[in-house]
């Protein structure tokens, strides 16, 4: 497909929107820029953190409830340069398989770092291979994905706008391919678990933000595996999903399906940084147009930090017990809700310990008591018996941790469904 004049005219005036905004806040983006260029010529060194032994990881794992993704080195070397600049925070890390974490004190909470090998979320290094390996070693409490994403209308957003995902749509999952453009058949999105949902929504100070830099938002997002920069293809995903979005990021689908297997909240926090439209021709020198853009992205996740420095000022927010749910459309689901066995089972299991336990003292005290001779019938009833205690102590133990053993073959069959899907 060609490019119409009409979406030539508007990559133009995407562009003078671009480099107007960088004109007039040159000063703040030249700021942030430094913290990522600092980082990217000193700070990605081995040498620049404390380095911790590996068979500490699961102490150090244990107490940091809040876990941060970021998907580039923009956003993870603003994000550990703030720290340092601006927490006076020293960053200590472990190398564990193919994961590093990076531990970090921010305001009241111990947080641990992981940045994702590559940007999207089914590729090898995505968000969705890196949290499940991420969770093979721990669960945390919440998972943050921060980092930069696409706006969708200069009129009423500005660059630096940091977005806030209540729900996520895919616009590559389940699409079919049209000569009117995408077709979305079966809708693939998740909603923010209730159990954060409510923290967000009594923190006004961050939901609603709003100071010279940026402005906080609380809405929709798009989310796939393309780099969008194009008019025609930013307008064919926004006409497919037809929602109220108020941006695009390439993440959020592997982590909210990975989360929400395990049952944890998570929330996906962005600064527009571009608006999927001409982001590589912002000058004919391409040394100019990279430091645009990776100052654009700098710009935008600093803002996305000083929002977020604003969750972590109470210690005792992000406490108390979280709203975990198997995945909705899992047909495990009804039999882990209403298996009425197990509910009876869980309701007397202490009378049916002691009636087994009593049954095996009574009958042991009555062999002892009438002084049996092990012959060949004692032997075989003897064997007979321990064979039913441990088939006893295994069902026990199956209808103990029915929930987790079943909550581990919903993540299988899940698995399975992700990998027929991109096939």
């Amino acid at each position: 497909m060609r490019i119409t004049k009409k979406q030539k005219i508007e990559i133009e005036e995407t562009k003078k929107e671009v480099d107007k905004f960088y004109n007039e806040h040159e000063s703040d983006i030249k700021k942030s820029y430094r913290f990522y260029l600092d980082y990217k010529t000193h700070g990605f060194r081995v040498d620049s953190y404390k380095k911790l032994d590996e068979k500490c990881l699961k102490e150090k794992l244990k107490n940091n409830p809040i876990l941060i993704l970021t998907a580039n080195a923009v956003e993870t070397g603003v994000l550990h340069k703030w720290l340092k600049a601006e927490k006076e925070q020293s960053i200590e890390m472990v190398i564990h398989g193919s994961i590093t974490y990076y531990f970090f004190r921010w305001q009241e909470y111990d947080v641990v770092n992981v940045w994702a090998g590559t940007t999207g979320s089914n590729t090898e290094g995505g968000s969705s291979w890196t949290l499940r390996k991420v969770f093979e070693d721990y669960t945390p409490r919440l998972v943050l994905s921060l980092g930069v994403a696409f706006g969708i209308n200069p009129d009423e957003q500005k660059l630096g706008d940091v977005l806030v995902s209540k729900k996520i749509y895919s616009y590559d999952k389940g699409i079919k391919l049209t000569n009117n453009g995408l077709e979305i058949k079966n809708e693939h999105s998740f909603k923010i678990n209730p159990w954060i949902g409510e923290r967000l929504r009594q923190r006004h100070d961050f939901m609603s933000k709003e100071d010279k830099r940026f402005e906080t938002r609380y809405g929709s997002i798009v989310t796939g595996e393309a780099v969008v920069d194009d008019p025609r293809a930013k307008q064919a995903i926004l006409k497919a999903v037809s929602k109220d979005i108020i941006g695009g990021e390439m993440e959020a689908y592997g982590m909210f399906g990975e989360c929400q297997n395990k049952g944890i909240p998570c929330v996906t926090i962005k600064g527009i940084c571009d608006w999927g439209v001409g982001k590589n021709i912002l000058s004919e020198d391409s040394e100019i147009n990279d430091e645009m853009k990776d100052g654009l992205q700098a710009y935008a996740m600093e803002n996305v930090i000083i929002n977020c420095d604003l969750l972590f000022e109470e210690g005792n927010f992000f406490s108390g017990s979280i709203e975990r749910t198997v995945p909705v459309d899992s047909k495990l689901r009804k039999y882990i809700d209403e298996n009425k066995v197990i509910k009876l089972f869980e309701k007397y299991k202490q009378i049916l310990y002691f009636t087994v336990f009593s049954f095996f003292i009574i009958f042991s005290s009555y062999q002892l008591a009438d002084d049996i001779h092990f012959n060949t019938y004692a032997i075989i009833l003897l064997v007979v018996f321990i064979l039913l205690a441990l088939c006893f102590a295994g069902s026990v133990f199956l209808l103990m941790n029915y929930k987790e053993i079943l909550r581990k073959l919903v993540d299988e069959i899940n698995d399975l469904k992700r990998e027929n899907e991109n096939k």
